[in-house]
């Protein structure tokens, strides 16, 4: 069981240059679309459509398998879904972002993380993880720039 607390998972795969499915004009809409289905319809629905949408899925079918048992066992230990909140996007030059947010669980949050690339016209999804302990979660630190940065 507290294997199932160290709920860090990351997927990252190397991108074909062609278009497909998984490509997306607005990658906040989608991300909170995939919140909105873990939130009303439950994990496994959430998760299932990452992967039938995502070239992380459709090339790391074993992956899923074990992120769905991790992600079943998030809402064992934090509860279930009750809402999420949109914490930041960070530009990492033009052609990728990372967007951080806070999913709300009945007894403690979840932080999930989703980098998204553009290698052309659309932006594709390259990874995604999730942190359940919260003092793992990566919190903002200032720059000296006076910027902010995520640990």
């Amino acid at each position: 069981m507290k294997a199932l607390c160290l709920l860090a998972v990351i997927f990252t795969t190397a991108l074909p240059q062609s278009s497909s499915a998984q490509d997306v004009a607005d990658p906040r809409q989608w991300i909170e679309s995939v919140l909105s289905i873990l939130v009303n319809v439950g994990e496994d629905a959430a998760i299932q459509r990452i992967e039938n949408e995502s070239f992380i899925g459709k090339n790391n079918a074993a992956g899923f398998v074990k992120i769905k048992v991790l992600v079943s066992g998030q809402a064992k230990i934090a509860g279930p879904a009750t809402g999420f909140e949109f914490i930041s996007m960070e530009n990492w030059g033009n052609s990728l972002k990372r967007y951080i947010y806070l999913v709300k669980r009945a007894r403690q949050p979840v932080v999930w993380l989703f980098s998204f690339y553009k290698p052309e016209d659309a932006w594709r999804l390259v990874s995604f993880r999730f942190e359940g302990q919260v003092h793992k979660i990566p919190w903002p630190i200032p720059l000296q720039s006076g910027g902010i940065k995520a640990r």
